[in-house]
């Protein structure tokens, strides 16, 4: 009688443990696009720090810069029970809505630099100030190596985003007043390594004295770093230069390598942003106490300081 008693206890015991046992954390992440290399940067992870951090699971949707299709995934994320969203809006206004939707639903909502209203918490970037430093640094290279006479440059930016918009015209309000003698001949837009690869062969084609480009997301710097070390032999870099914001990998490589690529903003990196932004979803879901608004770092990234931005940003690159 005594073994059956145990029996039964141990059947209880190890019954109420699992049904008490802790349900693994999800999270879903709906990115603009995954074919700007540093949203891919982050996703990619994402995945690996959630579940190694906390055990979480986490999937992620490509909206590929379809407003539509960002809100009917959310939508399929919200009726599959997750517990977080992790949201980089395509049009912050076209969100606002479903974002409400999810968090009246008892979902925990994080926004990534948009300044979505509906969200629990946000990881946002002082985006005029990155257009700030982009033609600061342009502007430098510029003087050192050109003086007062005319060049000409490019800009590659985010027309389709409201931002992108206002990013776009600081920097070129900060280039007219730095270097007044450089001569902008075009702006095309820009988000992903495709776009940056074909607007800068049609740059060139058309103007192909331009000597500096600037891209507005790391899609077009690795884009026209691409490019232009392809249209150019090796003697000919020093003469021109490519600036652009995100600092990854890439980017920064292509400084390291003495390309065409002469300087990036740095606003923390694509992995430390999953890492905070996976921090702040599981906070949230565990009742944690989150900041609204947790601001990304920024900096000027060079040749000057490239080699221990890089260290700092990839530690686990070889």
């Amino acid at each position: 009688m005594k073994k059956v008693f145990a029996l039964m206890l141990c059947f209880i015991m190890a019954f109420g443990c699992a049904a008490f046992a802790e349900e693994p954390i999800r999270i879903a992440y709906s990115t603009n696009g995954l074919s700007n290399p540093q949203m891919a940067e982050t996703a990619d992870h994402m995945v690996t720090y959630a579940q190694e951090k906390y055990g979480a699971t986490l999937v992620f949707a490509d909206a590929d810069s379809d407003a539509n299709t960002q809100i009917m995934q959310i939508e399929n994320f919200i009726q599959s029970g997750v517990d977080a969203l992790i949201l980089s809006p395509i049009d912050p206004h076209a969100l606002e809505e479903v974002a409400a939707e999810a968090r009246d639903a008892g979902i925990k909502v994080v926004d990534f630099n948009r300044n979505l209203e509906n969200a629990d918490a946000g990881l946002n970037g002082d985006l005029n100030q990155m257009a700030v430093l982009l033609a600061e640094m342009a502007a430098e290279w510029i003087i050192e190596h050109y003086g007062d006479e005319e060049v000409e440059w490019a800009l590659l930016d985010i027309q389709t985003m409201e931002v992108g918009i206002w990013q776009s015209e600081t920097c070129k309000a900060t280039m007219a007043e730095l270097v007044p003698n450089a001569k902008m001949v075009a702006a095309l837009h820009t988000l992903t390594l495709e776009e940056g690869v074909s607007a800068t062969e049609t740059l060139m084609q058309a103007h192909p004295n331009c000597r500096v480009i600037l891209g507005c997301s790391a899609g077009a710097g690795v884009g026209a770093n691409k490019v232009m070390t392809q249209y150019l032999i090796p003697d000919e870099y020093d003469d021109y230069a490519v600036f652009s914001i995100d600092a990854t990998e890439e980017e920064l490589l292509g400084i390291i390598n003495d390309e065409v690529q002469k300087g990036a903003v740095g606003n923390g990196g694509g992995i430390r942003h999953a890492e905070i932004l996976v921090d702040m979803a599981v906070s949230l879901v565990k009742g944690e106490e989150v900041d609204r608004i947790v601001w990304l770092p920024l900096e000027k990234i060079t040749a000057e300081n490239v080699d221990e931005a890089y260290a700092r940003l990839y530690p686990d690159a070889e």
